[in-house]
This record gives structure tokens, sequence and C-alpha cells, in this order.
């Protein structure tokens, strides 16, 4: 975890009011900064090393612990797939779960092919093309190829 012994008391606070709010104004007054300057101060405060080391320590944590890996949602789909997986009732989910799951993970494996209509306007540039083809016709005319 950060080290919080390095901040003084109204950055500690400061911070701590930042990693909930994400507002530096407002964590700059709850941490006893005066209002008329805390914009300036909590974005001052921002830029503090030690400061914004703690605050990406903790935010950094905090996302380990609450946001889902890719590898545990692909566990949790093939789960829901393979019935393994309860609804909120305790019950077996329903085949449309089961095949909207498997669906994700065909998806994610790249099995199904989707057709992209794509309309778009290219521009492309042929002039030393034509003018090779120029230079060739007019050799052709006068007889001078190899």
């Amino acid at each position: 975890m950060a080290d919080a012994s390095k901040l003084t008391k109204k950055e500690r606070i400061f911070a701590d009011e930042y990693i909930k709010t994400t507002n530096a104004t407002q964590s700059a007054i709850k941490a006893g900064y005066a209002e008329n300057s805390a914009s300036v101060t909590g974005s001052k405060m921002l830029r503090k090393p030690k400061v914004r080391q703690y605050i990406d320590a903790v935010m950094s944590e905090r996302s380990k612990n609450t946001i889902a890996t890719a590898d545990e949602v692909l566990e949790y789909l093939t789960k829901v797939m393979n019935g393994e997986e309860k609804d909120a009732f305790g019950l077996d989910v329903s085949v449309a779960d089961r095949t909207k799951a498997a669906e994700l993970l065909g998806k994610r494996h790249m099995l199904f092919t989707d057709k992209v209509k794509l309309d778009a306007e290219i521009e492309i540039d042929i002039s030393d093309r034509m003018k090779q083809a120029r230079v060739k016709s007019d050799e052709v005319q006068q007889g001078t190829t190899d």
C-alpha cells in the first residue's frame, strides 16, 4: 500500500478526499485550504510528486480489487455456458443465457465472421503509372522499344 507517512496531515486529507471524489477544488477545501484559492491549491497538490504517488498507488490498489480481468470474464462466461453458474434465485441459467455466453466466447476467439459493408472515398495517385504508360505508348508508336 502507499506510504502515507511522507504526507503532511493536510496533504493526506486532500489525497484521501481526491481519491473519493476526483475533485481537486473540493478536496483542497475539505483539507482546510482557503476556499478562494482552492482551485489553484488543488491543482498544485496534484503536481506534488509525493501526493501524486500516494493517490496513484491507492487508486491502483483499488482497481486491482474491483475491476475484473479479461481472464476472470472469460472464466465466468465459460461457467455460464457450461451451466456451472446459477441465477439470482439459485436456479440454472437459461438456455438463452448460455447461448449468449457461448456467442461472446466465440466472438472473443474469432470463431465467427461478420460481413462489413465499407463505403469510403479513396484518393489514388496514378500519375507515375500514367507517365510510364504514355512513355511506353510513345515508344511503341515510334518503334523504339528494345
